[in-house]
């Protein structure tokens, strides 16, 4: 817990500075709005072993939930397609959902990563640091639950939590076109000449 309300991203930090100092090498976060399943953990925890360096996200497939009658809000699906775009422009990764909560860390790299912001946003600026840091970004098909609009849990802002959204995203993109180096956060692979800023899908 936290003394005060200091937004999402800060109250994750929070626990991965925890976890850390009591020798965990993973964290896994789940959104407490219900929209997850805990059975999917087990999924993610599985695609953490096969690869510890990645950030594992989950993929929460909206057109298949469609195809099988759920109803899933026109504004959640804009806000993937949108989150999508940008981090590819960031980080030259696509990433078909870069905005599920369900995800497992590998707290080495998080922990080297410094970031500037502390409620939702931090969610999107993480896994861009991540990218840039050279971690690994994979994405393991996740269900997703929609409840009906007077069960739905959210604390979402629409106009505030948008307009932070936007401001994430410029920051980073201008981030990304600084001539500073960024920080790596892990290992080069063997073999390493370039990396994913020469890519053409980069640029």
């Amino acid at each position: 817990r936290q003394a005060r309300n200091m937004g999402k991203g800060a109250a994750l930090r929070t626990g991965f500075a925890w976890a850390w100092e009591h020798g965990f090498t993973h964290a896994v976060t789940v959104d407490a709005d219900g929209q997850h399943r805990a059975s999917d953990v087990a999924k993610m925890v599985a695609a953490a072993r096969e690869d510890p360096r990645a950030l594992i996200v989950g993929w929460r497939d909206m057109e298949a939930a469609e195809a099988r009658g759920v109803v899933i809000p026109a504004r959640s699906k804009k806000g993937r397609d949108a989150a999508r775009f940008w981090l590819r422009v960031q980080t030259g990764v696509d990433i078909p959902d870069t905005q599920c909560g369900l995800r497992v860390y590998p707290l080495e790299p998080v922990m080297k990563a410094r970031t500037w912001f502390g409620r939702y946003d931090f969610e999107t600026e993480i896994v861009a640091r991540l990218s840039w840091g050279g971690v690994p970004v994979r994405s393991v098909p996740v269900e997703c639950i929609y409840f009906p609009g007077a069960e739905r849990v959210s604390h979402f802002r629409p106009v505030w939590d948008t307009l932070r959204g936007v401001r994430v995203n410029v920051l980073l993109v201008l981030r990304r076109l600084a001539p500073w180096p960024i920080k790596r956060l892990t290992p080069r692979e063997e073999g390493y000449r370039f990396g994913k800023r020469w890519k053409w899908a980069t640029w």
